[in-house]
């Protein structure tokens, strides 16, 4: 074999002396005998290793606590929460409860549908373990809740109790909305990091405030749940945007350490979205507070139980229901197009009822 063409070459220009050309073999600088392997000493064998998911703190785009860059400034997030989700053997626990700490799974499941048995209990707790933080704080706290456009989430629920046990606390509280104007392409409770994060950024989130309301201000962010974080980046990006100086965020449960599958929120939120008897249970329960995640469960039935759900809804709650899916644009989600296609066709009937 040619030294200058280690494999066999058609029409090769091979250089003068080579042996392949006829000439001199050319000096290689390397002996003509078998060439000896070069091992490496023994050891651990080496390992790739890729992103640390202990806790969800290797995922790229993960917001976290602590200290960090947002929108080119150096900030400092605040995290509070009522409860953790802890990993127990191959699943999942919530620590608790206990009187301060009334977050149970079941309550906080029934919760996410509209049932606001515990809300009282759930904003007081929120409020417990937001003030010693929001002591000295000087001038009026501004309260918000997760961003929205017309169907509220569940956390809206939390606001108005909120703000009353803080202002019972002394505090200037002054709860307001912020308008979310984008629609969430599928449920986002089973989205992954990737997918929320182009599903939600701070440019579609808008404080409904007079400009300069927040300058310098503090602001605390009320949820029910910060899996991945990417909800609480992009509210603190657009409260920060808008001038506010410090943000805190306080959630009935934490479930970060379970940021690597986060659709731990599904099984968090229970299996009533899913059970056509356990939504009109919570329709028709004296504590029902409506919700975009009762509102989407209904449209995402299949047709004969989305069918006697409806039927079955009082009158002026469907109304509620298609006014909310059409000023969300819930049209423009694929899993709902069918639901929404039934709420309109059961309207006239709900209508002369």
């Amino acid at each position: 074999m040619c030294p200058h063409h280690p494999l066999p070459q058609v029409g090769a220009q091979h250089p003068a002396g080579c042996a392949a050309a006829g000439g001199a073999p050319a000096r290689t600088g390397r002996s003509d005998g078998p060439r000896r392997r070069r091992l490496r000493p023994l050891g651990p064998p080496r390992v790739r290793r890729g992103p640390r998911l202990v806790r969800g703190l290797g995922i790229p785009g993960l917001h976290r606590p602590g200290r960090h860059l947002l929108g080119g400034q150096r900030v400092s997030t605040e995290r509070h929460a009522v409860a953790q989700l802890a990993s127990h053997g191959r699943g999942w626990k919530l620590q608790g409860p206990s009187r301060a700490h009334p977050v149970t799974l079941p309550r906080y499941a029934r919760f996410k549908y509209g049932d606001s048995t515990h809300v009282d209990r759930f904003a007081q707790a929120l409020v417990g373990i937001s003030l010693p933080a929001l002591q000295g704080t000087q001038g009026p706290l501004y309260v918000t809740s997760s961003g929205y456009g017309f169907t509220p989430p569940a956390a809206a629920a939390l606001l108005e109790p909120a703000v009353a046990a803080l202002r019972r606390a002394g505090l200037d509280a002054r709860p307001f909305h912020t308008h979310r104007d984008s629609v969430t392409p599928a449920d986002y409770a089973t989205l992954g990091p990737d997918e929320r994060s182009l599903a939600l950024c701070a440019d579609q989130l808008h404080p409904a405030l007079p400009p300069d309301a927040l300058r310098g201000a503090t602001v605390l962010g009320l949820d029910d749940v910060v899996v991945t974080g990417v909800h609480e980046r992009a509210l603190e990006l657009a409260l920060r945007r808008d001038g506010a100086a410090r943000v805190l965020h306080a959630y009935l449960v934490d479930a970060s350490e379970a940021a690597c599958s986060p659709q731990v929120e599904s099984w968090l939120n229970g299996p009533a979205g899913t059970d056509p008897a356990a939504l009109l249970a919570a329709a028709h329960s004296g504590s029902f507070t409506p919700n975009s995640r009762f509102l989407k469960a209904v449209l995402r039935l299949p047709a004969a139980q989305r069918a006697r759900v409806l039927a079955s809804l009082p009158p002026g709650l469907v109304a509620w229901m298609l006014e909310g899916a059409q000023r969300d644009r819930m049209d423009l989600v694929p899993d709902l197009a069918d639901g929404m296609d039934a709420l309109l066709a059961s309207a006239p009937t709900t209508a002369t009822a």
